[in-house]
């Protein structure tokens, strides 16, 4: 079972939240701060497993949404 497009779309989702989180300006900067690096650690997850061609993530997680 290819679960492919279902990754790309969590991804796709992820994204979009965190560019979301870094254009907001929000009054709780901790709760920000965790969902961020919620998010930026579940994308390091999936790009240490992510083994399509090209890759999902081709570019340093962390130097595009540093923490």
């Amino acid at each position: 079972m290819d679960n492919t497009p279902t990754l790309y779309h969590i991804v796709s989702i992820i994204l979009d939240r965190l560019r979301e989180l870094y254009d907001c300006n929000a009054y709780n900067y901790d709760f920000v701060h965790g969902q961020k690096t919620a998010y930026v650690e579940c994308l390091e997850i999936i790009q240490l497993y992510d083994k399509s061609s090209p890759p999902m993530l081709p570019f340093d997680i962390e130097e595009k949404f540093p923490i």
